[in-house]
């Protein structure tokens, strides 16, 4: 069985995460399986998690990435 590579998207600190999407197509389009990772304090959904942009750290901001990599690699064990 084939498995695609996996490539962990992170956006930039004045970015939002729908700001990757077309990257991530491009990606998906090239044969890999991205992951958008949306770091602490860039949600839109609450004020309480804007808010969290005042005290992040960059080691949650790392925590963020490695969630979404072991997330992944849970969905797509054989993958690369």
């Amino acid at each position: 069985a084939h498995h695609s590579p996996i490539a962990i998207v992170v956006h930039g600190l004045n970015n939002k995460p729908s700001s990757m999407k077309p990257f991530a197509e491009t990606l998906k389009q090239a044969g890999l399986e991205p992951y958008i990772v949306t770091l602490t304090g860039h949600s839109d959904i609450t004020d309480q998690e804007k808010q969290k942009m005042f005290s992040v750290k960059a080691e949650d901001w790392l925590n963020d990435v490695i969630q979404i990599y072991d997330n992944a690699k849970i969905r797509n064990p054989n993958s690369p």
